[in-house]
């Protein structure tokens, strides 16, 4: 235990070297390495000082960091999901999904690890764990009172009043691409993969890099395919460009 004198000057100094992270992240890890020597194992200390090592493409040293704190503290749902995106990087796919699962088991209510999550199982050609990764991180977004009317009519299958709730908040915010793209899910559960299929390559055209997109995306051209060119495009919309990650945090 730490005296309450220098626990005060650890959540200090870690909450400015995670703001200065988003400017400076040179000097962040050089701050970070400073707290590491003087609070020995301090799983808060570690957490940030692996998200440096990570920043600063130290990646192989940010996951040996990590592999010490899941074991320090298996409890520590953001510690997994800090490996899983480290894990990420470093192509070692399969156990990064695994540990994206362990870190909503975990912490069911952690927005951005669902959202990685249906990223993975999107990767790995399972459309049905996907879908539902990404519904549960629509669901934890706080999404504006339209749209969450209309997410909740089209899971109680009330498909006219969800869509009728989506025209009217697009009617409003006609760029807003998570709009866009419920509005195409309700398209694609009633059959309508033709206008599916434009709201999806507008939702893309909006926002290049929104995976839940591109992913619905390639399947309504999958479900229409009809000739080698469309599964040309298949293959084009869900290869990711150069700036798109693959796990969005």
């Amino acid at each position: 235990m730490y005296p309450a004198a220098n626990m005060s000057h650890l959540q200090n100094t870690l909450t400015h070297a995670m703001q200065l992270l988003k400017r400076d992240p040179a000097a962040a890890l050089q701050e970070l390495e400073g707290l590491k020597d003087e609070y020995t194992g301090q799983p808060a200390v570690l957490h940030g000082y692996a998200i440096a090592l990570r920043q600063n493409g130290r990646v192989e040293d940010a996951l040996v960091v990590l592999d010490r704190l899941v074991a320090l503290e298996p409890r520590f749902a953001h510690a997994w999901y800090e490996r899983a995106l480290a894990g990420r990087v470093l192509r070692r796919y399969r156990q990064s999904l695994s540990d994206l699962e362990t870190t909503v088991e975990l912490k069911p209510d952690f927005a951005p690890a669902w959202r990685a999550l249906g990223d993975a199982y999107a990767a790995t050609e399972d459309p049905e764990k996907s879908n539902r990764a990404y519904e549960r991180y629509l669901e934890l977004g706080r999404l504006p009172p339209l749209l969450e009317e209309a997410m909740t009519a089209m899971h109680q299958g009330r498909i006219a009043v969800a869509e009728d709730a989506c025209r009217r908040y697009l009617h409003a915010h006609p760029t807003d691409v998570t709009a866009i793209r419920l509005l195409a899910d309700i398209g694609i559960k009633v059959g309508q993969f033709g206008d599916a299929e434009n709201l999806l390559r507008r939702c893309l055209e909006l926002a290049p890099d929104f995976t839940f997109a591109r992913y619905n995306y390639a399947f309504v051209l999958t479900r229409q395919a009809s000739s080698k060119t469309r599964l040309k495009n298949w293959i084009s919309c869900w290869r990711p460009t150069a700036t798109t990650p693959t796990i969005m945090y």
